[in-house]
This record gives structure tokens, C-alpha cells and sequence, in this order.
């Protein structure tokens, strides 16, 4: 999809400038206008739109950068229907993991969930679902000491109650939250607990100017439909914002 959306901005380039390969490091507001500075080097523009998502928290542990995408995933919502009678393991012990198994209690064979934590965490009706299914077996108190396989996930490697086992699986679902990306936004905008970027329905942040869409923002669902269709209300807003700041007629580019 992403790269489907570079070749439209290509049709473009008379009007957009694409910088790929850049980090960048701070956003302010000098008067009226913004100020990014990047590793390429320092934009200034009138507008800003924040689109730079969420990244999924790791294990850190061995075998999980090898194996993802080869039945290491960090999203049920988007690869549960892939494990249609297999055995899963999710790891976690919130209300994301216990979504992630709700989910996958039609689909999946048997699941196990591995939480370091003494007893799960979340809301009761979903735990009540998870708990009373003779398909999920609770492993609490657990640490997770490496995902198995070569080509593709064959298990799990835990520690409970100081022993070792293996758990055989072919998909392992990481549900232990995600980080927004707003380090570079420092103090600028409002944020909300969790550090996403607060907006309002129009994708507006309290900062004339600046917008923001998609999983850095407080919307809760983190999906790449409800993202891009964020990202548009956010274009057009900022379309509008700068015809009337600049008194000149501005139009999508379509």
C-alpha cells in the first residue's frame, strides 16, 4: 500500500519534494512558522503533519528479529486468520493480549498466553473469554527466554517457576503495547498519557498549524485503513488552513 502511494506522490514532482532516508530530530514554531530539523537538513513550512506512527514494544529476546514475519507478529487484528488451526503463543498480559486472544479463539487450535505477571490484567468479560476456554492454557509468572525455529516459528522457549519448557507453536502473537514516535515533538503539542499526540476530530492539535494522523495519535483504532483515512481529513485541513492563511486559493493535488 505504501508503495502504491509513493508512485501517485511521483506523478507529483513538480509539487512535492520526497526525502527518503531522513530522522528527524525536532519540530518548533518560530512566529508563524515551523522549523524541522532532520538528518538531511532543516525544512520550514507553515503547516506540519504528524504521521510517524507507533512502534510495537519487543522482547528483545533471541529469535524474535530473525523470525518476524515468519510467525512473529505484533498485530492479531491483522494476522490472526493466518494461524487456522495452529497452535499459538501470545505474550502479555493486559487487555492487548487478551484481545489478541479473544481473537483467536475461533481461529487458532490452541493458544497459549505467557505473562510475567502473577495473573492477567484487563477487563474481566474478556479475561472471563480467554480463562473458560478449554483451548487457552495460562502460563503466569513466566519469562520468555526465545522464540524457536529456522524458516519459520516452531516454538517458544520459557522459564516457569525456575524450570524450563518449550512451548511447540507456529505463531507467536508480541502483545506487550507499542511506543508512539513523538521524541522529535519534545514539548510542542499536547500528549496524552501515553505519549500520542492529542487531536481533535478535524486532526487538529491545540498548535495553530500543526496537525497530526494515524497511530501517533490518541485515536484508538490502529489500523492502516483508519490511519490513511486520518491522513486525508489531515491534508485537507491543512489545505484549508494555509488557503486562508495565505489568501490564495489551494487545491489536492487530484
Amino acid at each position: 500500500l505504501a508503495e502504491a502511494f509513493y508512485e501517485q506522490v511521483q506523478r507529483y514532482k513538480e509539487y512535492v519534494e520526497i526525502v527518503i532516508g531522513s530522522t528527524v530530530t525536532k519540530v518548533e514554531k518560530i512566529g508563524e512558522t515551523f522549523r524541522v530539523t532532520a538528518s538531511t537538513g532543516t525544512y520550514e513550512s507553515l503547516a506540519v503533519i504528524i504521521a510517524s506512527g507507533k512502534l510495537p514494544r519487543t522482547l528483545n529476546v533471541a529469535g524474535e528479529k530473525e523470525l518476524a514475519k515468519k510467525g512473529v507478529t505484533y498485530c492479531a487484528t491483522c494476522d490472526a486468520p493466518f494461524y487456522k488451526g495452529k497452535a499459538v503463543v501470545v505474550i502479555g498480559g493486559g487487555n492487548s493480549a487478551l484481545d489478541a486472544a479473544v481473537q483467536l479463539l475461533k481461529i487458532a487450535s490452541k493458544i497459549y498466553i505467557v505473562t510475567i505477571n502473577t495473573d492477567l490484567m484487563g477487563d474481566e468479560t474478556l479475561k472471563k473469554l480467554v480463562v473458560e476456554s478449554p483451548k487457552v492454557e495460562v502460563l503466569k509468572s513466566t519469562k520468555t527466554l526465545g522464540i524457536t525455529g529456522e524458516k519459520n516459528v516452531t516454538g517458544v522457549n520459557v522459564e516457569v517457576n525456575g524450570k524450563q519448557r518449550t512451548l511447540t507453536a507456529q505463531g507467536v502473537f508480541i502483545e506487550i503495547g507499542s511506543v508512539p514516535s513523538t521524541d522529535f515533538v519534545g514539548n510542542l503539542t499536547e500528549k496524552n498519557k501515553w505519549s500520542e499526540v492529542v487531536v481533535s476530530e478535524l486532526n487538529k492539535t491545540n498548535v495553530e498549524g500543526l496537525f497530526a494522523a494515524g497511530d501517533v495519535t490518541q485515536v484508538p483504532e490502529k489500523q492502516t485503513i483508519v490511519a490513511a483515512g486520518e491522513g486525508a481529513k489531515a491534508a485537507i485541513q491543512a489545505i484549508d488552513f494555509l488557503t486562508r492563511k495565505k489568501g490564495t486559493a489551494m487545491k489536492p493535488l487530484y
